[in-house]
């Protein structure tokens, strides 16, 4: 997304402060990641800036998922079958909702993010116009491939339909409509607007509805 310009140093401050005060709820959802889980978690208690909570979003694992000590610092939530991903984020939305949180982190167990992950995407947030944010609905890290470090780039409707993102070299930001759910920074009064994702759609394409 494209950002605006913050003012002088007394409005940096006043949007540091503001990114403080915003609750931040970061989401994992689980199936079967005993051996990759306590990594996730504590790439999420690394941020430069702390979530608010952590919660896990369990889909039935059967494989001591839930048992690894990570799980300590988390608060979980678990289906009795797999909703897939759009069942788990539907779930993971809805916890956030009730809970009045501002922001919702969304993450597969098998993402790392980097330790300055969340103050990046809440920064740029916060150097946006009022209309902007109003706009924006969510902010998204941009997600590689562990194995070759090549980047998954979001994808914006054209006239002549859905086309991948190709920015311009070493550009920080840019549009985009749609991409994968894990890294994603969703604004909850967006999603009170918009409603929950359909569960339905299980793995398929559940972002993109």
């Amino acid at each position: 997304m494209a950002g605006g310009t913050t003012g002088g140093p007394g409005e940096e401050t006043d949007c540091r402060l503001l990114s403080r005060l915003m609750r931040v709820l970061a989401h994992i959802h689980t199936f079967n990641d005993a051996d990759i889980i306590d990594r996730t978690i504590a790439a999420v208690l690394l941020q430069t800036r702390p979530v608010n909570g952590i919660l896990v979003v369990d889909n039935a694992s059967a494989d001591g998922t839930l048992e690894r000590p990570s799980l300590k610092h988390a608060t979980v939530v678990r289906h009795p079958e797999n909703l897939g991903t759009s069942g788990a984020v539907a779930s993971g939305f809805r916890f956030a909702l009730e809970r009045d949180y501002d922001w919702i982190w969304i993450l597969d167990a098998d993402s790392l993010v980097r330790p300055d992950a969340l103050e990046k995407l809440l920064e740029l947030d916060n150097s946006s116009s009022r209309d902007l944010q109003s706009k924006v609905a969510f902010l998204a890290c941009l997600a590689r491939n562990q194995r070759d470090d090549q980047p998954y780039h979001g994808a914006a409707f054209t006239r002549y339909g859905l086309a991948v993102v190709r920015p311009r070299p070493r550009e920080p930001h840019y549009p985009c409509q749609i991409t994968i759910w894990s890294g994603c920074l969703y604004r909850l009064s967006a999603v009170r607007r918009v409603g929950l994702p359909d569960p339905n759609y299980v793995l398929d394409w559940g972002e993109f509805e």
